[in-house]
């Protein structure tokens, strides 16, 4: 039975990619970077009469044809620079561009009139099934702006703000804007510590961010939905790290609360509305809580560690 049995599977792969650098001045560089991927795979599995499979179905013939692919582009300027004796100034702005392919096809043969052909005799098939393709395309441009700033080397500030556009939305709802804002201060570094010998790190710091999710599943048996859009997370945290006898002990300590609005959810429908499923936006979800870690080195020799 084994030679009435073919199984048998065609992969392709193609990758590049592309990292060009340039120093523009002493205060910008800007970078590109570019890669992509090309897969395809083709696979065909004969069922003889030897085979149950076969028998029962006069021969049969499974063929799937898999195509995706997927490339990125993106563009960064940095921009770097001293604040006199004070600080450091260091900003990026950039845009990327990602796109998106998939595409499966399957097709059954049975009732076969001549089975010579196994493998590639789709032709001699009296009944051909071809199942609907599987489809999944979407594209992302994004946009993006970051600041960092450093004080005396005790005040840390961080900024930054991305603009997301994805075609997995009607055009009311393609775009999410997604802000975020850290402030940190390195107590240790201040006059009223500098003496206090048995202290390494001291760092209180505080953090907001909104992030977004897009993760629907892109195919044709989902019914589309026009009023769905970006899934939004916002979060803030207060934390505090510290570095005790040259960081023999150390920890951190967080306090946050994280919340979701508008979930992306999936509804399957009935078989009478032509698609298997839905996506739209229901819910929110909270989350916060209090985080506590605490490392501890508390023997340190060179034939003993622990």
């Amino acid at each position: 039975w084994l030679n009435d049995y073919v199984d048998l599977t065609d992969d392709k792969t193609f990758k590049a990619s592309l990292n060009l650098n340039w120093k523009i001045n002493k205060f910008f560089t800007y970078s590109l970077r570019a890669g992509g991927n090309i897969n395809t795979n083709d696979r065909k599995r004969w069922y003889g009469m030897q085979l149950y499979q076969g028998m029962n179905n006069q021969g049969y013939l499974a063929t799937s044809n898999l195509s995706k692919s997927n490339y990125s582009v993106e563009n960064i300027v940095n921009y770097n620079t001293k604040l006199g004796s004070v600080g450091t100034l260091a900003a990026t702005v950039g845009m990327t561009y990602d796109d998106y392919n998939f595409l499966n096809k399957n097709m059954i043969g049975k009732n076969f009139t001549m089975f010579e052909f196994r493998e590639n005799g789709m032709h001699m098939a009296g009944d051909v099934i071809t199942s609907q393709p599987i489809q999944k395309d979407y594209q992302l441009l994004s946009y993006l702006g970051r600041v960092n700033v450093s004080l005396l080397d005790k005040y840390l500030i961080t900024a930054s703000l991305r603009a997301d556009g994805s075609s997995k939305f009607a055009k009311n709802n393609r775009w999410g804007y997604f802000p975020s804002a850290s402030i940190a201060w390195r107590m240790e570094q201040e006059e009223f510590l500098k003496d206090v010998s048995w202290l390494n790190q001291l760092k209180l710091r505080f953090s907001y961010g909104a992030t977004g999710n897009q993760t629907t599943a892109m195919v044709v048996t989902n019914l589309s939905n026009s009023s769905l859009k970006w899934e939004k997370t916002s979060s803030w945290n207060v934390g505090l790290d510290f570095g005790l006898f040259n960081s023999r002990l150390s920890g951190t300590l967080d306090i946050y609360q994280k919340k979701t609005t508008d979930l992306l959810i999936s509804r399957n429908l009935p078989g009478s509305a032509g698609f298997s499923s839905t996506y739209y936006n229901q819910g929110s979800l909270n989350n916060k809580g209090v985080e506590f870690s605490l490392n501890a080195q508390i023997i340190d020799s060179s034939s003993w560690k622990w």
